[in-house]
């Protein structure tokens, strides 16, 4: 049993979808800490005028809070700025419509995505599910695993029976 360990993303690199399509068991690593101004709750996009932030705002208290309990801040617009900006910038490029469509399921839908750990998940799983990626998906916040750092790790590996470990 292939098992693949990465921390969530907002909106994933392509190389990201290769890792979970390598691995028979991918889990989101979400019971650490959150990390500010890191991949977690923002990504970059193209532009004709250089690169722009997506950033979903999240209500950051504390150092050692965990990116599944990382609420995010549903006070501004940012769904409809980010939908805009991928909207204006990608409106010729391939498979917009269906990115466009993708996204918005998505953002619609975040009755089930209060934490930036749960809407990572779920953009996630609708790529996999477009891209037919078929890998079972899971978070570490569900296996609860025990132990510093690598033992944490281990405590994962062995609930899974792993064979081999990808990181």
């Amino acid at each position: 049993m292939r098992v693949g360990i990465i921390q969530s993303s907002y909106i994933p690199w392509r190389g990201y979808f290769d890792f979970i399509a390598s691995v028979d068991v991918f889990v989101f690593h979400d019971d650490i800490q959150y990390t500010k101004g890191d991949w977690r709750n923002r990504n970059r996009i193209k532009t004709a005028n250089g690169p722009v932030w997506l950033t979903v705002p999240v209500h950051y208290h504390t150092v050692s809070q965990r990116i599944c309990d990382t609420l995010i801040d549903n006070q501004t617009t940012w769904k409809s700025k980010h939908v805009r900006l991928m909207r204006e910038h990608y409106r010729h490029a391939a498979y917009t419509q269906d990115a466009i469509a993708l996204f918005t399921h998505v953002l619609d839908d975040m009755s089930c995505s209060t934490t930036i750990s749960a809407l990572n998940i779920a953009f996630t799983r609708h790529i996999c599910a477009y891209l037919g990626i078929g890998t079972k998906l899971l978070s570490s916040s569900e296996l609860e695993p025990i132990g510093t750092k690598t033992e944490r790790l281990l405590n994962m590996l062995r609930k899974l029976n792993a064979s081999s470990y990808l990181s």
